[in-house]
């Protein structure tokens, strides 16, 4: 079934009406087909998948009353805002796994319990260079990290130019050491992922940080990048 928000000055969807998916995507709202997913999981679909179920058999089976307690009660102080509901509540299960999933991006092993404060820093915008000379991407915050924050970069494959709808094509590629200013070249980490770099080709990078120490992400910023040729 689809939500609907109306306003006076604007309307938005979300969700299914037949054969018809509301969704948005960085341009703004749109419509597009619904279709049923044909491919099997990849193997890093499948690595998730074995992590979050490793991490939900721990739940139970490693951590103590105390620590899903403070978990529980961490997931009932904090919570993060959705179109539909800007004051959503997770479950403390869903925090610890959000948490410990967070953390494995960034090479961090996994919590047991809650650890320091629940905060972090935010890029408020991504700014990308293309050296067309040198043949390097690099990425940078508009506000860097703080001490304990992690530069945390996802990017997508090459698109051609003009493509809009590529938050599904997001995938994690790379971070940076805590606390570390940019610009962060992510050339090397970008082409072994997605292949050489490809002129007149577009690139989506997406930012956040992450706090080293509990997993907490900020809020995302997301630019592209037109890989034009030299002059």
């Amino acid at each position: 079934m689809a939500k609907i928000q109306f306003t006076a000055a604007i309307g938005d969807m979300r969700g299914t009406i037949g054969g018809v998916v509301a969704t948005a995507n960085y341009a703004g709202a749109c419509l597009r087909s619904r279709t049923s997913a044909r491919k099997s999981a990849t193997s890093a679909q499948q690595a998730i998948r074995g992590n979050l179920y490793s991490q939900a058999k721990a739940w139970s089976d490693v951590l103590t009353a105390d620590e899903r307690a403070n978990w529980i009660a961490w997931a009932g102080t904090y919570s993060r805002a959705e179109m539909f509901n800007p004051t959503q509540y997770l479950t403390g299960l869903q925090f610890f796994l959000g948490a410990n999933q967070a953390l494995k991006q960034i090479g961090r092993g996994p919590l047991t319990d809650t650890v320091g404060t629940w905060t972090v820093g935010a890029p408020s915008g991504v700014i990308l260079a293309w050296d067309d000379v040198l043949r390097t991407l690099t990425v940078n915050g508009s506000v860097g990290p703080g001490a304990n924050d992690v530069p945390t970069i996802f990017a997508t494959p090459m698109v051609r130019a003009g493509r809009a709808s590529t938050k599904t094509l997001q995938r994690s590629l790379t971070y940076a050491d805590a606390g570390l200013a940019g610009p962060w070249d992510i050339s090397d980490e970008y082409q072994t992922k997605h292949g050489t770099f490809i002129e007149g080709r577009g690139i989506f990078v997406k930012l956040l940080y992450t706090n080293q120490d509990n997993g907490c992400q900020s809020a995302y910023s997301v630019n592209s990048v037109l890989l034009v040729p030299p002059p």
